[in-house]
């Protein structure tokens, strides 16, 4: 059971650097100083979002025990995916964060 947690630690650990590495290789850092920084962050807490997510449903799953289940689709659907979304658009559509 330890050696089971401990391997998907690392596999939700690698998980978090691919995807930031993929936001690293989508926006070089270059474009990144040029995209709103507002989108960059709020992709970042995604990230943070997603990890806290997928870490509680590994948890779920593996002790059988769905009594947070709500909190998991939550985390995943109102943290994860809405700050994404919400990111994604202010990293392509720069004009929003220049709203005041």
């Amino acid at each position: 059971m330890k050696g089971s947690i401990q391997l998907q630690k690392a596999v939700v650990a690698d998980l978090y650097l691919r995807v930031l590495r993929n936001i690293k290789t989508v926006l070089s850092e270059a474009e990144m100083e040029k995209k709103s920084k507002v989108g960059v962050n709020l992709v970042k807490i995604a990230s943070v979002y997603m990890m806290v997510g997928l870490v509680n449903g590994l948890i779920m799953g593996l002790s059988g025990d769905h009594a947070l289940a709500t909190v998991h689709s939550h985390i995943s659907l109102l943290g994860w995916t809405t700050m994404a979304i919400t990111g994604l658009v202010y990293i392509l559509n720069p004009r929003c964060a220049n709203n005041k």
